[in-house]
């Protein structure tokens, strides 16, 4: 969905920042562009990655995404601390914020919007979490909107596709994993390709 596509891709960067105060970190970038929100990582063992979403409740004060990625990755050791670290310093605009913890072998999604932030975690007995690029938690899908049908769709089709490959194999690994993000086959019809991964 990531919209540098085809331009982020030509001049790849992995930063490594080591801050006067708190953890050691990094993030997946390109040349010039300093993203950490898009994908980071930390000593600590969180990983964060950013969504755009869509919503009504937007505010025109707040921090930027990127300055809260950089936020996260630096000061979070735990799920809870990132929760945290969003409620403290709410951003501007919706995002979908999938943080998972090495330590504590779990995965949550930080869902924000202008006016509130709402945790979703996997459904009891679910391992996994899958995120795109639509809000799932019940006090955020009201007011939630769309660029256009084609972005829900195709959102909704990603997860789709995703629990549907998870769930027919029990487990992934990084290669299964790998595998998913880039693939075409569409969930409701598998003769169909998507555009996009």
């Amino acid at each position: 969905d990531f919209p540098g596509v085809g331009v982020w891709d030509l001049s790849p960067q992995v930063v490594f920042c080591e801050p006067d105060e708190g953890l050691n970190y990094g993030f997946v970038s390109t040349r010039g562009v300093d993203t950490p929100g898009v994908t980071a990582f930390n000593e600590a063992g969180i990983t964060v990655s950013m969504h755009t979403r869509f919503h009504r409740d937007v505010r025109f004060s707040g921090a930027a995404v990127v300055d809260l990625g950089h936020d996260i990755a630096r000061k979070a050791e735990t799920l809870a601390d990132a929760v945290r670290i969003v409620r403290e310093r709410p951003v501007a605009s919706t995002w979908g914020i999938a943080v998972s913890s090495a330590r504590e072998n779990r995965a949550i999604t930080i869902e924000t919007s202008g006016k509130q932030v709402a945790v979703v975690t996997p459904p009891e007995g679910q391992q996994w979490l899958a995120a795109t690029n639509r809000n799932r938690h019940p006090l955020m899908i009201p007011g939630q909107v769309a660029s256009g049908p084609g972005w829900a769709e195709h959102s909704d089709g990603r997860e789709r596709r995703a629990r549907q490959v998870i769930e027919r194999h029990g487990s992934v690994s990084v290669t299964d994993l790998q595998r998913l993000m880039g693939d075409h086959v569409e969930s409701d019809d598998q003769a169909r390709e998507r555009a996009t991964g």
